[in-house]
């Protein structure tokens, strides 16, 4: 709603989200549905941007028996999620999406926050999954010229087409992010701005 975000903000709403993700992943347990909209912000302890991830309605359990990874599968066929976050992988329905999806939502709503704008503008849901299968993503340094160039390449990483091109985890993604805007320097600039030290864990 606030259109593209300060670099600096979203490295502590990135972080929260991806520590909220690892948690559910720690547990096996994939969100398949991230999205802006299952973000809350809520002030906390003097913080506006404390961050609530929401809604696992639709969330797959996997575990690991012996040392193999199950998923608790969904039928071949069934596409479940939102499209404009949706990994390749997902768009096609396939039965195995793993942890790599919320990975990609990740990137995906990195990308908003920053551009202002999704990935890919279609007219239609149909022309929006072909583009998520075939399209190149427009980078965002063409929707944001401002954004550092090492922050462009995190996100369009993130948004892998391949699921194994991607980071392995979103805590991996997070910590990236915040090594292109220069550690946490860009968290101090947003403390200046009269937020408090405990909001930015440190």
């Amino acid at each position: 709603d606030e259109g593209p975000l300060p670099v600096g903000r979203v490295v502590h709403i990135a972080r929260q989200i991806a520590r909220a993700l690892s948690a559910a992943h720690a547990k096996g347990i994939v969100h398949r549905d991230l999205k802006p909209e299952n973000v809350f912000l809520v002030e906390r302890a003097g913080d506006p941007d404390f961050v609530k991830l929401l809604d696992f309605g639709i969330s797959k359990l996997q575990q690991v028996i012996d040392g193999v990874e199950e998923v608790n599968p969904t039928k071949t066929g069934t596409t479940l999620g939102t499209p404009h976050y949706m990994a390749p992988e997902q768009a096609q329905a396939q039965k195995d999406v793993d942890h790599r999806v919320d990975v990609y939502a990740l990137g995906v709503i990195l990308y908003e926050a920053l551009a202002g704008r999704p990935p890919f503008l279609t007219s239609t849901p149909t022309d929006l999954i072909i583009a998520i299968l075939n399209a190149q993503v427009v980078p965002l340094r063409s929707a944001r010229p401002d954004v550092p160039e090492g922050v462009e390449a995190v996100v369009m990483r993130a948004m892998s087409r391949t699921r194994t091109a991607r980071y392995d985890t979103a805590m991996q993604l997070a910590e990236a992010y915040i090594d292109a805007v220069g550690g946490f320097a860009a968290v101090r600039s947003e403390q200046r701005r009269g937020l408090p030290t405990q909001a930015f864990g440190g």
